[in-house]
């Protein structure tokens, strides 16, 4: 069974937060185990105090449904599948970009959330640690 080591998601928050300084983004990351437990997280000094509980959310959307959350911000838009479940689950999902599935040998061992920027760059970010992770080219 594939585990999401403490190492690893410590990595990431790290990973996260030094493209977001590059990109002049201030950012909240969380990382998550497969459970949907938190296992890192670190918030930025200039970060907004909202994305805190935004990041966590994402990050539990993403594992929850082993897919990126941008992917499923329309299907949750009114009359969609979706619709209405974010309200009607606890914790909350969040179908807003910047949540992303960590997956290694096919399976979902957790999942990153990254929030401070726009849906579109808290989802490049996402996507581009959780490649790291996948890839096994992040460095412990």
């Amino acid at each position: 069974m594939q585990e999401l080591l403490l190492s690893d998601a410590t990595s990431l928050v790290a990973a996260a937060i030094e493209r977001a300084t590059t990109s002049g983004l201030a950012i909240a990351v969380a990382v998550l185990d497969g459970g949907r437990e938190l296992k890192a997280f670190g918030r930025q000094d200039d970060a907004m105090l909202v994305t805190t509980q935004l990041a966590i959310g994402k990050a539990y959307t993403a594992c929850s449904f082993r897919r990126p959350t941008l992917d499923l911000h329309a299907r949750a838009w009114s009359g969609a599948d979706l619709h209405g479940l974010e309200t009607a689950h606890t914790p909350p999902l969040i179908f807003i970009g910047g949540g992303a599935p960590l997956m290694r040998a096919g399976t979902c061992v957790g999942a990153i959330g990254v929030s401070g920027g726009r849906p579109e760059q808290d989802h490049e970010l996402a996507l581009a640690v959780a490649e790291l992770y996948q890839s096994a080219q992040l460095e412990v």
